[in-house]
């Protein structure tokens, strides 16, 4: 326990000093000339008649040291487990509901049906993450990432309707520089809230973002260098755009090098260069080079002949969800929790002593 103003305890000395050392000197007093004999015969004061005394001082004491704003620490232990920032990408391009993707023969279940199915029991398993939706054909659509995951998977189920609006064509590119967009701007709030900054500057640093994000996706269309983002605060801040986020590419198309936006490309310098992981789930053997890009990220690639082959595609996204979660690890809390009410009682409890004593006579303080 400690407290926040111990300098009060010093008004205790003269409280001290007014019970137990000052004397007061009665004038007028009648005195007294008793023989030795007749003085032994006379009652002796009980020191039980300094109690009264004794807890007035201690009440004193105790609303003394209330005053002085004591505290004291709770020790707390809890499980807890980072949390992570996952970004699905999913192919809802028009091939996916073909028959000729349902396995051979066309026998089998629809393959968009499947990873829709698959992805809400993901979700459902990620308590406590931020997970985000981003569903590709021809362009790309879905930034945030949700802990509230209730949301999530609602959209989810409507997922099929609204991506046809999105245009024909496969464009995995699309996908992922959607994914890396929302987490660069999920890392910019996260530093912003942390920071308590004022209304101006966190809309000042989300506009300067998007400007940058504008700025990449334009170098990227053009097939320019890669671009690099400027001297943002958030990215010297955190080293970066901090731990645990990363992306899983669910598709039965193939990295297209004459895409809107070259997959590898945004892989390697964006992915592997800020520490965003990417997993890829494919229907195709990709070339030596897209695996590397993959890899190169800390992720990993995966092949699988059908995307209706529910067990298959259940066992690899089992398998990533056990890379992608931290495990629970043990932290000691310390909360400071306030005492003065427990002083104020004590003494408050003493006060009534005092007046139970003085019911008595044995007890009664006589001038």
């Amino acid at each position: 326990m400690k407290l926040t103003n111990p300098w009060i305890l010093l008004t205790l000395i003269p409280v001290f000093w007014f019970f137990f050392l000052y004397r007061v000197k009665a004038k007028g007093a009648l005195k007294y000339s008793l023989e030795p004999e007749t003085l032994k015969k006379l009652p002796r004061p009980s020191r039980l008649r300094q109690l009264p005394k004794i807890f007035i001082f201690l009440t004193v004491c105790f609303w003394v040291i209330a005053l002085c704003g004591p505290i004291y620490g709770v020790r707390e232990e809890k499980e807890v487990r980072e949390t992570h920032s996952v970004r699905l990408v999913l192919d809802f391009s028009g091939s996916m509901g073909c028959s000729y993707r349902r396995g051979i023969g066309g026998a089998g279940e629809n393959p968009e049906q499947v990873v829709r199915e698959l992805s809400d029991q993901f979700i459902a398993a990620r308590a406590g993450d931020k997970i985000g939706i981003i569903a590709f054909s021809g362009r790309a659509f879905g930034y945030i990432g949700f802990i509230d995951h209730a949301r999530l998977r609602e959209d989810l189920k409507g997922i099929g309707t609204w991506s046809r609006e999105l245009g024909g064509g496969t464009e995995p590119g699309e996908g992922l520089f959607n994914a890396f967009a929302g987490f660069l701007i999920e890392h910019v709030q996260e530093v912003v809230e942390a920071k308590s900054l004022p209304f101006k500057e966190r809309s000042e640093r989300m506009e300067t973002a998007w400007a940058n994000l504008k700025q990449i996706k334009a170098s990227l269309y053009k097939k320019e260098k890669p671009l690099f983002i400027p001297e943002m605060p958030e990215l010297k801040e955190r080293g970066g755009l901090g731990k645990g986020r990363a992306a899983i590419l669910i598709t039965d198309g193939e990295f297209f090098t004459g895409s809107n936006i070259d997959p590898v490309t945004i892989t390697k310098e964006y992915f592997k260069r800020f520490g965003i992981r990417l997993y890829m789930i494919s229907v195709s053997k990709e070339p030596e080079k897209v695996r590397k890009a993959i890899e190169s990220t800390g992720g990993k690639f995966y092949f699988i002949k059908s995307l209706s082959d529910r067990q298959n595609l259940e066992k690899v996204l089992a398998e990533i969800d056990a890379l992608e979660k931290a495990p629970f690890v043990l932290r000691v809390f310390s909360k400071e929790k306030s005492a003065r009410n427990y002083f104020i009682g004590v003494g408050l409890a003493f006060l009534i002593a005092v007046a139970v004593l003085g019911l008595s006579r044995k007890f009664r303080i006589i001038p």
